[in-house]
Parts: C-alpha cells; structure tokens; sequence
C-alpha cells in the first residue's frame, strides 16, 4: 500500500481543481465579452489560458497569443509580460523547454519594463519548474530563490510559501529529505492555514516513504485537524485516506477501516469518482492483509468499473493495482490461471506506463503464479524481471542521489561566485570611498591640525583630573583594606575565644552527666549535686553573658572599662566555675593570695583572662596534678600567675605561640585534641 499512497499523493492534488478551473474558465470568459478596456480584457484573456496550461497546453498557447497581439496593438507591456509567460507555461507542458526558456526570458523583459514585480515573481517560479523538468537542480533552486526575492519586497508571504514548497518538493524528489523537511519547516512559519494543512501533508508522505508511520501519522492528523477547520470535504477525505494507510501499515486495521471508510464516505457525497476508486482500492488491499478476500475482490471490482474507460495516467495507475491485487488473491487462493490472466493485463499497464516499480511489483506477482502452476520456465522469466526493475529503480536512486550531490556541488560554486563577485563589488567601492576620503582629508587638513591641538590640551587637562581622582581613590582603599584586615583580625579573635569559653563550660557540664551514666553515682547522690549543677549552669549563662558584651564590644573596636576591683573575689569565684572539673581529674587548685589585693582594670577582662589560664592548665595537667593562682602586688601593679603540673610546652611552641595572628593544636592528658587560646591575644587584654 506504501506505493499506493504516493502516486495517489501525487495525482489527487489537482484532480478536483478541474472542476473549480471550470468555474474560473466561466467567470473570466465573462470578463472578457463585458470588460470596457483592452487590458481588462487581455488580463481575462491570460486568465482562461492559465487554467488550460495543463490539460490543454494548445489552447493556453493559443490563447496566450491572441493576448499577446492585442497588448502589442496597444503598447501594453504588463499584458505582454503575461501573455508570454502563459505561452511559456504550455510549452512547458508539451515539453518544449527550449522555447518555454526563451518565451520566459521575453516575458522576463517585458515585466521589468513594466515595473510587475508579481508578474517578475511568478516568471521565475515557471522558469524553476521548467528548469526541474530539465533536471537542472540548481537552476530550478536557484530561480525559486529569485523569486523569493521579489515576492519579499512587495510583502507576498503564501507566495514565498509557494516557492518554499516547491524547493522542498525538488529536494524530496532527490531523495535528500533532510533539506526537504528544512523547507517545509520554513515555509510553516509564515504560512496560512491552508498551506499549513498541505505541508503537514507533504512531511507526511516524507515519513511514511521513510517507513516512520508513527511521524507520518502525527503530520497527517495535524493536517486533518486544519482541514476540518476549513471545512473542504475533499482535502478531508484525502487526508482521511492517508490515516486509514498508516494505521494500515501499523497493523492497526480498525482504525485502518474507521479513517478508509470516512473518506469513502466523503467522495461519495462530492461525486468525485477518481477519489472513490483509489480509496476502494485502499480498501481492498486492507481486506487482503485481513484475508477476507470475498470482501477484498467485491471492492477491487467497483474500483476497476469506476476506472476502465479512463485514459489518463491515474486511472491506469489504479487499475494496474486493483488488476495485480486480484491476481494476488487468485494466487493465495492457488487459483493461478485467474492470477496470471489478472496479472498479464497489470503488467500491460505497466509497461505502457513504463513505471519501474510497478513492473517490478507485478513481475513479483506472475513469479509466484507460475511457480504455484508449476510453470517454472515462465516463474525463472519472470524472477529475473523482478531483479532487473529492482537494479533499475537501486539505479535510479543512485542517480537521483548522485544528481542531488552534483546540485548540491553547483549551488555551492554559484554561491562562491556570487561571494566572488560581491567581494570584488565591495573592494571597488572601498577603493573609491578611499579616494574620496584622501581628497577631503587635504582639503580639511588644517582644521583637523587645530582640532587635534585642541583635543590634546584637553586629554592632558582630564588625564591630570582624573589621575588626582585615582590617587584619592587609591587612599580610600588603602584605608579600607586595613579597616577591613582589622576586623578580619577581631573576628578571628572573637571567634577563638568564644569557642575557648563555652567549650570549658560544657567540659564542666559534661562532666557532672559523665557520672550518672558511668553510674559512678545513683540518683539520690546525683540530688547532692544539683546545688553545684544549677552553680554551673548559673556560671555558664554569666559567661555567655560577658562573653556576648564583650564581642558586641568587639564589632565595635577594642576598648575597656576599667574599675576598682577586688582581685580576691574574682579569683575565688573562677576557682569555684571549676572545682568539679578539677575533681574529676583529682586535681587541686590553690590561691595564694596574702592581702586582698585591689587593681583598676577591666573586670569582664580579668575574669576572661583568668577563665582561660585556668581552663588551659586542667586540660594540660595530668590527673592529681595541681594548679596554683597566686596574686601580689609590685611598683603599684597587681600581678596575678597562673602554675601548672602539666605537659608545658617546647621552646619553640612558646616562640610561636606569641607570633601576632598565630593558632595551633596540641593534645591534652586524655590525647584529646586542644586548641590553645593565643596568649598574645591575652597579652593584648592585659596591656
């Protein structure tokens, strides 16, 4: 059925024009007996020969003649254009393609003496056509894409559609059906409804001959759907035919029949005999995929009645299908006399026809019959048809492709030239732009001497502007970038000590839990301790508290607020923030302190200094170990020493422990890893 579709593709399109053609032969003959003016009726005159191009080219040439006399009675050169172009247009038909050309070149000079970039337009899309008849690909393209051209500058979008389908058809016909999609792509952009509904269908015959029903199907509907919105019953009932083949060749019969029958339906109503047969046709095959062949021959039959007295090629081409699928059926049902007698009339048609493909599908047919018969002289005569129509159509296809490569290769070298020529155009305009250019540049030489002094006083004049504007631009960041190391510094800072803090505080918290699941405790002692845990608690949220007043004084810049404070009490009440960390590792802390001793000084900073000395030496000093806090004053200055039991530190570590912005890691007692709290930092609270 796949080939099928095409042909009817291919001759379904202008087959209901006749009757629309006939319609416009009417109204334009009217015109032309009522008309007032020459011209009025010389442009009737073109009209009727126009719709007579292809069934009758001798009556479109004759027609076109008697135009072409009355224009040049009366110096009518728009008419002349176009009487030439019909002549051109039958010729075309008759396959006369030298004289078509030489018509088309007159009828060429006469529009651009008339200034009809419509008639100008129109003469390169035949000139194409003719040029595709002459297989000349790249002036068939080429002369599309002039009038493209001149269809833009007078705005004619479906006319630019028009020669964009036409380029797409000539690709597809050349097998190279990625620029054909290209360009039916295209001319969808700017196309009308109808047109869209036409490409749909065309890109549709594209995937279906590439065997992509699924794509061919998805196009087909697309189309569809926009018919049905126009509302032409025979574009419906076309493409109806075309669904009810895809689904055919999916295997999906239902819906095969469901889309064939609806098309049947349709033609009925418009009385368009041909559409009839071609979708009995469709249906026949259907039946015999179905193997209803009662069913299939009853449909076969009234597809061959509607077209044995036609003589054109399109009934012959159904009737050469409907003759080779009874044969078919004779030949499966092993009636093979039957199937060779259907078959011989099919191949006539074929060979008068001198279609490669049908030959060869027909010879496949009498193959098969005669083998069934027994008749294997005849079976081996007509096997090799077979192979010799399958060489001849593989060969055509190379030559199609070879031809489109050598399109392909004439169209690049054209353009070459073209970028040649226009390279060579722009080179001698820039040499006399050039000239020009040097002789207004002498004439303006002085003035430009002045300007250029001018210019020059003020470029120093703004480059010395500017240049003091970088300088306090450069100052500017200068301070901003110590600004900016300062408070890097202080988050730092902020951040060592925060952590330093809160990590003793919960050490002295986990401690105190560490007990109870160690159960080196039971509940009721636990209740001894909550008076030390809520103190510890109450010592933490104090922390926290100085802690947050400190680094909010921090974000601010480094500053005190020193008072009179009592140095006793504020040891005493560090000594008792880690009494029970120090019980844990049975370490004893002792003040020394011989007079109560009274500094001025920040107490926020004292109690941060002293929390962080104490908190390093429980964590450096071993288990019964001791920690001593002494305090005395000296030259009216209160000295407050911190000693330890513990693991010390190296020559080398104390070097790098004062170097400014300088953090490092050690282990403590238990090898648990230990940050030391930057003594410089500390040294800097002191000062």
């Amino acid at each position: 059925m796949k080939y099928l579709l095409l042909f009817c593709l291919l001759y379904l399109v202008y087959l209901p024009a006749q009757a629309q053609g006939k319609k416009i032969i009417d109204s334009m003959i009217y015109v032309y007996k009522t008309a007032k003016y020459d011209t009025t009726r010389i442009m009737a005159l073109t009209s009727i020969a126009y719709e007579y191009r292809n069934e009758k080219p001798d009556t479109c040439i004759s027609i076109a003649e008697k135009a072409l006399q009355m224009s040049e009675k009366i110096g009518f050169e728009k008419g002349k254009g176009w009487a030439l172009n019909r002549m051109a247009e039958g010729k075309r038909t008759q396959k006369d393609f030298n004289t078509a050309s030489s018509l088309l070149q007159k009828a060429q000079q006469s529009f651009e003496k008339a200034k009809d970039l419509k008639g100008l337009a129109w003469n390169y899309n035949i000139w194409a056509c003719v040029y595709q008849l002459q297989k000349k690909i790249p002036l068939a393209i080429k002369n599309h894409k002039k009038s493209i051209e001149v269809y833009e500058k007078i705005n004619n979008k479906q006319s630019i559609v028009d020669n964009l389908i036409d380029i797409a058809g000539i690709y597809s016909e050349q097998n190279n059906t990625s620029l054909a999609i290209e360009y039916y792509l295209k001319s969808l952009k700017i196309a009308d409804k109808r047109r869209q509904a036409y490409i749909f269908k065309k890109m549709d015959v594209i995937y279906f001959n590439q065997k992509n029903y699924a794509l061919s199907l998805e196009y087909a509907l697309k189309s569809l759907k926009i018919y049905q919105k126009i509302g032409k019953k025979e574009d419906i009932a076309s493409i109806s035919m075309n669904i009810g083949v895809s689904y055919y060749e999916q295997g999906k019969y239902e819906l095969s029949l469901e889309y064939l029958q609806k098309s049947l339906k349709l033609r009925e109503q418009i009385g368009y005999n041909y559409g009839i047969a071609a979708v009995l046709l469709c249906l026949g095959e259907l039946y015999i995929r179905q193997k209803q062949y009662p069913l299939a021959l009853e449909n076969l039959e009234k597809s061959l009645k509607m077209v044995e007295r036609g003589l054109g090629t399109y009934e012959k081409l159904i009737a050469l299908y409907c003759l080779n699928d009874v044969a078919d059926i004779y030949q499966k049902q092993k009636k093979y006399d039957k199937s060779i007698e259907y078959a011989q009339k099919s191949m006539e048609i074929a060979k008068e026809l001198k279609v490669l493909v049908e030959i060869g599908i027909v010879s496949k047919t009498l193959f098969k019959a005669y083998k069934g018969k027994g008749d294997y002289a005849n079976a081996l005569q007509y096997l090799e048809l077979h192979k010799q129509t399958e060489d001849s159509f593989f060969s055509v296809n190379k030559t199609k492709a070879l031809a489109n490569l050598e399109a392909k290769a004439e169209i690049e070298k054209q353009q070459i030239e073209i970028e040649k020529q226009k390279e060579a155009k722009e080179f001698q305009q820039y040499i006399n732009y050039l000239i020009l250019t040097g002789f207004c540049s002498i004439l303006a030489f002085a003035v430009f001497i002045y300007r250029a002094k001018q210019k020059e006083k003020k470029a120093k004049e703004l480059i010395t502007e500017q240049k003091e504007e970088i300088d306090q631009q450069n100052t500017f960041l200068v301070a901003q970038s110590k600004e900016l190391e300062t408070a890097n510094q202080t988050k730092d800072k902020l951040f060592a000590i925060i952590g330093h803090d809160l990590r003793s505080l919960i050490s002295s918290l986990e401690s105190m839990l560490d007990l109870i699941n160690q159960k080196m405790i039971t509940y009721e002692e636990f209740y001894n301790f909550v008076p030390q845990f809520h103190k510890n608690v109450k010592n933490m949220q104090n922390t926290l508290e100085n802690l947050l007043q400190w680094s909010i004084a921090q974000m601010e810049g480094i500053s005190t607020n020193p008072t009179s404070i009592n140095l006793n009490g504020v040891i005493d009440e560090n000594i008792q923030l880690f009494t029970e960390i120090a019980k844990v590792k049975t370490i004893t802390i002792t003040a020394k302190i011989n007079n109560e001793i009274k500094a001025w000084a920040d107490a926020n900073h004292v109690r941060l200094l002293l929390r962080n000395l104490i908190n390093n030496a429980l964590k450096f000093t071993p288990n019964n170990g001791y920690i001593t806090i002494k305090a005395y004053s000296e030259n009216n200055q209160a000295i407050i020493s911190v000693i330890d039991s513990g693991v010390g530190m190296s020559e080398e570590q104390v070097k790098k422990i004062f170097q400014k912005n300088q953090t490092f890691t050690t282990y403590g007692t238990k090898r648990r890893k230990r940050y030391r709290l930057r003594v410089a930092t500390l040294s800097r609270y002191c000062n």
